[in-house]
C-alpha cells in the first residue's frame, strides 16, 4: 500500500522479499530512503539495520 502510494506521487520504488534480499538490494542500489518492515522472513528488520549497520553502508543514515 505504501509503495502504491509513494510510486503514485513519481518516486521510484523497490522492494525486497526477505531480509536478506534487502541487504543485497541495498547495496547494490544505494537507495535515498530505506522503509523497513520488522517482522520480514529470513532476517527481520533488526537485523538488516544491524547488517547493513556492520558493514558501513551509507544506507543506514536514511532507514525508517
Amino acid at each position: 500500500m505504501l509503495g502504491t502510494r509513494l510510486k503514485g506521487s513519481g518516486y521510484q520504488v523497490i522492494s525486497a522479499q526477505d531480509g536478506i534480499q534487502a541487504v543485497a538490494m541495498a547495496h547494490k542500489e544505494q537507495p535515498d530512503l530505506i522503509i523497513l518492515d520488522v517482522k520480514m522472513p529470513a532476517q527481520d528488520g533488526y537485523a538488516v539495520f544491524e547488517n547493513l549497520k556492520m558493514c558501513n553502508s551509507s544506507a543506514t543514515r536514511r532507514i525508517i
